[in-house]
């Protein structure tokens, strides 16, 4: 993984997002790259499901979307938040925790339990 003087990845820190197979348009399939998996504390070239209409609490893993060094990334990191500040830690290490004030952030998913999301019923 290439990175610039400020820590920051040069490449992509998400493969792809596809529709969720339940058909529900709140839940998107998510897939990492390895590097970013990792960092999530997250199996590498697995893809993670996101529901996109839950909001989080302290303890969710969550994608996001934010501003760092002048450019906009989009990353799943473990979330808190305590007096309107957000943190955003890395699980799996390596990479040092984010703080911003809520309204700076997007959240744009929790990360959950693919499980949770059942498949449309056929012919529904």
């Amino acid at each position: 993984m290439v990175r610039d003087r400020h820590g920051l990845s040069k490449t992509l820190q998400v493969v792809g997002v596809r529709p969720c197979p339940c058909g529900s348009t709140d839940h998107v399939i998510l897939e990492l790259t390895d590097g970013e998996a990792k960092l999530a504390g997250l199996p590498p070239g697995q893809p993670v499901h996101v529901d996109r209409s839950r909001q989080p609490t302290t303890g969710d893993l969550v994608w996001v979307e934010l501003v760092r060094h002048g450019s906009t990334q989009r990353i799943v990191r473990r979330y808190a938040r305590d007096s309107g500040w957000v943190t955003l830690s890395a699980p799996g290490g390596g990479s040092a925790a984010v703080m911003r004030r809520q309204a700076e952030l997007l959240v744009l998913g929790v990360v959950g339990d693919a499980a949770s999301c059942a498949p449309a019923p056929p012919g529904g």
